[in-house]
């Protein structure tokens, strides 16, 4: 089984989305936020991330984050998804 190499430039990806959304990411990550992360390299330029992190309140979101990048390491490409996972409790009287 060969192995890719993950090589990965972040603050490359602050020229691809808003300063809000790369500081709030940042953020994230900083405050031990992420739950779970799992990463699966398709080649050694693309990128699928997959996990969960914890909102500002007690919300839960998956999250799936698709990473394009140079040789370099330089984000090329990124796209992002998040999906609140709900929680449903029950009671009875």
């Amino acid at each position: 089984m060969s192995s890719i190499q993950f090589l990965l430039d972040p603050q490359s990806l602050s020229t691809k989305v808003s300063q809000a959304t790369f500081e709030r990411g940042l953020a994230v990550y900083r405050n031990q936020q992420v739950l779970e992360c799992k990463l699966l390299g398709v080649n050694s330029q693309e990128w699928n991330i997959q996990g969960a992190v914890r909102g500002s309140g007690r919300e839960t979101y998956e999250v799936s984050v698709l990473v394009e990048a140079s040789l370099q390491g330089h984000i090329t490409f990124s796209a992002a998804t998040a999906v609140a996972r709900w929680v449903v409790t029950a009671s009875t009287a």
